[in-house]
C-alpha cells in the first residue's frame, strides 16, 4: 500500500515538473535534433530520452503542427482558402483527407481556418453553412480579385494562342482561371497581346492622340486604332494623367476654348519643335558613324592590299571572331519582356526544360542559355513563391542553417516556392550584415550564440505577436 502511494506521489511530482506555456527555441532545437537522428518513435518515451519536461502529447503536436520540415507556416493563402472550400463541399468536414491535398498544412490548421473564418462568415449572414444561399456566396467568393499572378498571366496565355480569345465568360471557365471574364478581357487586351506596345508613349505618339482629340473627343478605341499596339485604356490614361492635369494647373475646363487654343497654339507647336530637334539629332549621329565606318574601311583596305600574302591565316581567323563577336552582340541583355517571359513559357509548357542553350535557340529567344535557366528557375516557374520572406521563413533559414551551413538547395527542399538564390541572397543581405555591424564572422561562437540566444527568440515573439493580432482581428 505505501509503495502505490509513493508511486502515485513520484507520478505527480513528475506531472507537477512537466512544463506548460509556449515552447522556447531551446526546447524546438532539442526536439528537433533529437528527430532528425533518432525518428519519432513513442512519444512519451521519447520526451524523457530527449531530455524535455512535456508530456509526449505536447512533444507530438509541437513537432506535427510547427517544427516538422514540411509544415508550411504563414497565413493561409487564396489558393488553398478556394481549394478547402472546393474539397470541403466534397467531403464535409474530413480534415485529414483535406489536409493530403494541401502541402504542409495540418488537419488542424485547416479546422481553425474553417470555424473561425467560413462558419463566422456563416453566422454573419445568419445562415446555415451547408444552405444553397452560403454555398452560392462561396462561389463568389472563390473568384480572384487583386493582382494577377504570372502563373495566371501563363494560363489565359497559352490558353488564348491554342484556342483563340471567344467569349470571355465561358473562356475563363475553360480555361480553369478563379477570374471574371471582364479581368480575362482586360488583362488579355492591355497586357498580354503580343502586338501591344509597351513603354512611355512617345512624342509622335502624343502629337498623334492630341490632333485625334480634336477630330473624336473621347473616343479611345477609335483613336487607338490608328496607334498600333496602343490600347484604348493606355490613350485615356495618359490623357487623364498628362493633359487634364495641365488643365487643371491652368484652372481652366480641359473642353473650354481657352484650353483647346493652349492646346493647338503652344502644346502642340511645341511637340513638333520637339519632334524635328530629335529627328536633326538622330541623323547627325547615323552620318557620324557612316564617316567612321567609311573612313576605317579605306584603311582596312589598303593595309589589306599590302599585307595580303603574309596575314591570309590571320585574316581568317580575325573573321570567325568578328562573327562570334556578332552573334554576342545579337544576344540581348537586361530586362526581360512579357513577350519573352510568354515565349519561353510556352516553350517549356510544350517540350520541357531540356538543355538550355539548345533551348534558347529553339525557342528562337535572343538570349543566352543561362539567362533562360535562370529567369524560368527564379522567376515563371508556376511553384516559385513571390513576395518578401516572411517571418516564418526567416525562423526557418536560421534554423535549418545552424544544421546544413550553406547548403542552399537542402534548405531551399523545407522552403516550398523558394529558390536557393533567393535564401542565399538573404542570408548574405541580412545575415551577414548583421554579423559586420557586430564586427564578428558569421561562423564564429560569438555570432552563432547571438542567432540563438538574440535573434531567433526575438523572431519567435514576433510571429507569437503576428498570430495573437491576426486571432483579434479575426474574432
Amino acid at each position: 500500500m505505501d509503495k502505490l502511494i509513493n508511486q502515485e506521489n513520484n507520478i505527480d511530482k513528475e506531472i507537477m515538473e512537466l512544463r506548460r506555456g509556449p515552447w522556447t527555441v531551446e526546447e524546438d532545437l532539442v526536439l528537433m535534433n533529437y528527430i532528425s537522428h533518432h525518428g519519432e518513435g513513442r512519444w512519451n518515451s521519447l520526451s524523457r530520452c530527449a531530455g524535455l519536461k512535456r508530456t509526449g502529447k505536447s512533444c507530438r503536436l509541437r513537432w506535427l503542427n510547427y517544427l516538422r520540415p514540411d509544415v508550411r507556416h504563414g497565413n493561409i493563402t487564396l489558393e488553398e482558402q478556394l481549394l478547402i472550400l472546393q474539397l470541403h463541399s466534397r467531403w464535409g468536414n474530413r480534415w485529414s483527407k483535406i489536409a493530403q491535398h494541401l502541402p504542409g498544412r495540418t488537419d488542424n490548421e485547416i479546422k481553425n481556418y474553417w470555424r473561425t473564418r467560413v462558419q463566422k462568415h456563416a453566422k454573419q449572414l445568419k445562415c446555415d453553412v451547408n444552405s444553397k444561399q452560403f454555398q452560392d456566396t462561396l462561389q463568389i467568393m472563390e473568384l480572384r480579385r487583386g493582382p494577377w499572378t504570372v502563373e495566371e498571366d501563363f494560363i489565359l496565355m497559352n490558353y488564348i494562342s491554342h484556342h483563340g480569345e471567344g467569349r470571355w465568360n465561358s473562356l475563363s471557365r475553360c480555361a480553369g482561371l478563379k477570374r471574371t471574364g471582364k479581368s480575362c478581357r482586360l488583362r488579355w487586351l492591355n497586357y498580354l497581346r503580343p502586338n501591344i506596345r509597351h513603354g512611355n508613349i512617345t512624342l509622335e505618339e502624343q502629337l498623334l492622340i492630341l490632333q485625334l482629340h480634336f477630330r473624336w473627343g473621347n473616343r479611345w478605341s477609335k483613336i487607338a486604332e490608328h496607334l498600333p499596339g496602343r490600347t484604348d485604356n493606355e490613350i485615356k490614361n495618359y490623357w487623364r494623367t498628362r493633359v487634364q492635369k495641365h488643365a487643371k494647373q491652368l484652372k481652366c475646363d480641359v473642353n473650354s476654348k481657352q484650353f483647346k487654343d493652349t492646346l493647338r497654339y503652344l502644346w502642340i507647336p511645341r511637340l513638333v519643335e520637339r519632334i524635328e530637334a530629335s529627328k536633326i539629332s538622330n541623323n547627325n549621329c547615323i552620318n557620324e558613324a557612316q564617316r567612321s565606318v567609311t573612313s576605317t574601311s579605306v584603311t582596312l583596305e589598303n593595309s589589306s592590299v599590302a599585307t595580303s600574302s603574309e596575314n591570309s591565316n590571320q585574316d581568317y581567323n580575325q573573321v570567325n571572331q568578328s562573327d562570334e563577336n556578332n552573334n554576342n552582340l545579337d544576344l540581348k541583355r537586361g530586362s526581360w519582356t512579357v513577350e519573352e517571359d510568354f515565349t519561353l513559357m510556352n516553350h517549356i509548357a510544350l517540350h520541357g526544360e531540356g538543355r538550355w542553350n539548345s533551348l534558347a535557340r529553339s525557342a528562337g529567344l535572343k538570349r543566352t542559355g543561362k539567362s533562360c535557366r535562370l529567369r524560368w528557375l527564379n522567376y515563371l516557374r508556376p511553384d516559385v513563391r513571390r513576395g518578401n520572406i516572411t517571418l516564418e521563413e526567416q525562423l526557418l533559414i536560421l534554423q535549418l542553417h545552424s544544421r546544413w551551413g550553406n547548403r542552399w538547395s537542402k534548405i531551399a527542399q523545407y522552403l516550398p516556392g523558394r529558390t536557393d538564390n533567393e535564401i542565399k541572397n538573404y542570408w548574405r543581405t541580412r545575415v551577414q550584415k548583421q554579423a559586420k555591424q557586430l564586427k564578428c564572422d558569421v561562423n564564429s561562437k560569438e555570432f552563432k550564440d547571438t542567432l540563438h540566444y538574440l535573434w531567433i527568440p526575438r523572431l519567435v515573439e514576433r510571429i507569437q505577436a503576428s498570430s495573437n493580432s491576426n486571432s483579434n482581428n479575426q474574432g
